[in-house]
């Protein structure tokens, strides 16, 4: 079991490309929040929301006893959600994972983990890109998040220059799946995730 590290499922996002907020999303298995969540407990000993609104998930009692974490900078986009978790967790890292990501690996959360305290920042390197919503955050690294949030500055790659950021490549390893960073954006794509 990781102790070290927060695990953070990002919930704030708009939703503008799906029409209804994709935290919401459900499968004949349930609320896929819920099952990321139960996912990630298997191997993190703390896990919580980080949401937009801080009474988004009054009405769902599935999740009451996951603790929700609201943006000290609002309206900032994935970088403000890493910013408020790393201020609100005790764990020296966070684990970041958005709520719209049906497959999760735990075998590669687990390769990543390895290496954290090499860096500040570890995410995957897949296809020729990356993946910032996917990965390791120290809790050093909220200076620099402030003062790029501060100046209005909100992308994650901009803080890149001046941390040490790990990147995990994924291509070399071929034991994961093909569909491991599929995100759920339109419901076009809840339609063929639901046939696959």
């Amino acid at each position: 079991m990781i102790n070290d590290c927060t695990a953070v499922i990002l919930c704030g996002g708009k939703s503008t490309r799906m029409g209804y907020d994709k935290a919401f999303l459900r499968t004949e298995a349930g609320l896929l929040l819920t099952i990321t969540i139960n996912c990630l407990q298997t191997i993190f000993s703390n896990v919580v929301l980080s949401t937009d609104k801080s009474d988004k998930f009054n009405d769902i009692s599935e999740i009451s006893d996951i603790t929700k974490v609201s943006d000290i900078f609002p309206e900032k986009g994935p970088m403000g959600a890493i910013h408020a978790s790393l201020n609100y967790v005790s764990t020296s890292y966070i684990f970041v994972i958005p709520c719209d990501m049906p497959v999760i690996n735990i075998e590669l959360i687990l390769d990543m983990y390895k290496n954290i305290r090499y860096s500040d920042i570890q995410i995957c390197k897949h296809n020729g890109g990356i993946e910032p919503l996917f990965g390791f955050y120290k809790k050093s690294c909220i200076d620099t998040f402030e003062r790029h949030l501060a100046e209005s500055n909100y992308k994650i790659r901009k803080t890149f220059e001046e941390l040490n950021v790990n990147f995990y490549d994924i291509d070399k390893n071929s034991t994961y799946m093909e569909k491991i960073f599929w995100n759920l954006n339109t419901l076009e794509d809840v339609a063929l995730w639901k046939k696959s």
